[in-house]
């Protein structure tokens, strides 16, 4: 369903429309987890605090933290009361997020990573988008940012403000291509979450994966704005997902995938085809953490990671047959019809091209 840009610009500017869609009567929760930020907390905060949309709380929960955050995070709770300081025993970003959603009071929520920050009117678009839509979630674009400053937005992107059912926004969460299983760039009604028993998995890894498809899953509209709001930090030192290789890459995955591909819910949607790019791209993704090691071990520690890949039980059900989806782009067919005809000979054949690739 799209919108009719005219009459919408036109609304939006009358004053009306201004008093209809930006008064503050409603509270936003904004979960901010924290765990070894104490470079990035202020930037973070700083961005949260001289928001356009100002009824706000900012729930910090401090997940033990060994270093300097909760010292920073107090230095802002003295000037800025709309901030809440939480610490809690160590249990993950999931059980961060569980924990700001249990103290949480507003009527919508969102939730933003510490180390990363938003547009001055990240909640002031979502906030105008979720009343005019009538939508349960409301989607943004996200800008990556390197640790060497340069941005890149993420593609391919939302480019147009749309609102879809919740069958459509799985299959494209599925696929991939606009959007993927964020929950920073995912804001929505408190009740979608709480209503649901809609909770973080604690303790895993891309927490992210078994839980935001449930959010589409339960709503009754989801609004994608193509406006970027969001700035992710890419490969920070000592961040989860930039630490070494570990089985728990794969198991956390692979539980993640076998609970959306068994969930009976899913099945009146009829999205299999959606779900094979699902499996096939993150199959992909977790052989790009072993190549880039080929030259540093050995062949028996690739095979042990090889083993680690494929002895998942809907490997073969969700790798096969990839030439008759028409969902699937060429360039994904290929690769995971290397990585299952020659595991090894693809990882040294990636690594290869990347290093003659960086030496240009």
């Amino acid at each position: 369903m799209k919108r009719s840009v005219l009459s919408l610009r036109k609304y939006l500017n009358s004053e009306r429309g201004d008093e209809l869609y930006m008064n503050h009567d409603d509270l936003v929760s904004i979960v901010v987890p924290v765990y070894n930020v104490e470079q990035y907390i202020s930037k973070c905060l700083d961005s949260l605090c001289n928001q356009t949309y100002t009824n706000i709380e900012i729930i910090v929960v401090d997940d033990s933290s060994p270093d300097n955050s909760a010292k920073i995070i107090k230095q802002f709770t003295e000037k800025d009361q709309r901030i809440k300081y939480i610490k809690r025993k160590n249990g993950g970003l999931g059980a961060a997020r569980n924990t700001g959603i249990r103290e949480s009071q507003g009527k919508y929520i969102c939730f933003v990573d510490s180390d990363d920050w938003v547009q001055s009117d990240y909640l002031e678009k979502f906030i105008r988008t979720i009343r005019e839509d009538n939508s349960d979630i409301v989607i943004s674009n996200i800008k990556y940012i390197f640790s060497d400053g340069k941005e890149k937005p993420r593609t391919p992107h939302i480019d147009v403000h749309e609102i879809i059912s919740n069958k459509e926004s799985l299959a494209r969460e599925f696929v991939g291509k606009q959007y993927k299983f964020h929950a920073p760039n995912k804001f929505c009604k408190k009740c979608l979450l709480t209503d649901n028993q809609i909770w973080f998995p604690e303790g895993k890894l891309y927490e992210d994966v078994f839980t935001t498809y449930r959010m589409l899953m339960f709503a009754s509209k989801v609004s994608l704005i193509p406006d970027y709001t969001y700035f992710y930090l890419q490969s920070r030192s000592g961040s989860i997902m930039n630490t070494e290789i570990k089985p728990q890459r794969f198991t956390d995955m692979y539980e993640a995938l076998d609970i959306i591909l068994n969930n009976t819910q899913l099945s009146k949607f009829h999205l299999r085809e959606e779900m094979q790019c699902l499996y096939v791209e993150n199959v992909i993704s977790l052989v790009n953490y072993i190549y880039p090691l080929t030259k540093n071990i050995s062949l028996k520690e690739i095979s042990y990671y090889k083993e680690l890949v494929i002895k998942d039980k809907n490997y073969n059900t969700f790798t096969k047959k990839v030439w008759n989806n028409s969902k699937l782009g060429m360039s994904t067919k290929i690769r995971i019809f290397l990585i299952r005809r020659s595991f090894v000979l693809y990882c040294v054949g990636m690594y290869c091209i990347k290093a003659v690739l960086k030496g240009r």
